[in-house]
């Protein structure tokens, strides 16, 4: 723990320096650009807001949220590795940036790993360390965590019954709970 607590302020010192070699006025359009790729996403305007990001990253990329948008965007339009990447650039700008984290495991569920986005988000909760300024990033990642382990219980008991009663009927299966972003293959 104090090696963790070291290691984010290490962290947090890296960061200041460079996002200070990034000029204010850059900075400032950035946020600009940002903030019209996030109007451009609540219109549902997806490619104006991955390319109002790109811009924000182009000028700033030290910002850990504006990869993590993006991800998003990607990911509504099921461009899936495409969002990894940008999670997975998220969590390296910012390793205590939470959202970067379940982007990365939003991604990997739509890619159809599964075992892989529990893992992302067990590392994610695992690397911050026990402070309260990161108790909220925390929640986020646990809530996230305890969803995708309820969706594999679901997915589990589901195929259990199936199992047990030797059902193979595919009108059966209609009315059996089928969670998202889990697949029979993570039980497997």
């Amino acid at each position: 723990t104090r090696q963790a607590t070291a290691a984010a302020a290490k962290r947090a010192s890296e960061l200041a320096a460079t996002n200070a070699a990034v000029s204010e006025e850059r900075v400032s359009a950035a946020r600009t650009k940002k903030e019209e790729g996030n109007a451009a996403f609540k219109r549902k305007q997806f490619q104006q807001a991955v390319d109002s990001y790109t811009d924000a990253i182009d000028l700033d990329p030290h910002q850990a949220e504006y990869h993590s948008n993006r991800s998003l965007v990607y990911d509504k339009q099921a461009r899936f590795s495409e969002a990894l990447e940008d999670a997975e650039t998220a969590i390296k700008v910012d390793p205590y940036f939470a959202k970067g984290y379940v982007r990365k495991a939003t991604a990997l569920d739509h890619m159809g790993q599964n075992r892989a986005a529990v893992v992302a988000l067990v590392t994610g909760f695992d690397s911050f360390p026990q402070s309260e300024t990161h108790d909220e990033d925390k929640r986020l990642l646990y809530k996230q965590l305890q969803q995708r382990v309820e969706l594999v219980a679901l997915t589990i008991r589901r195929q259990e019954f199936l199992n047990e009663n030797s059902v193979t009927m595919p009108e059966v299966e209609d009315y059996m709970p089928n969670p998202p972003f889990v697949s029979l293959e993570f039980v497997a």
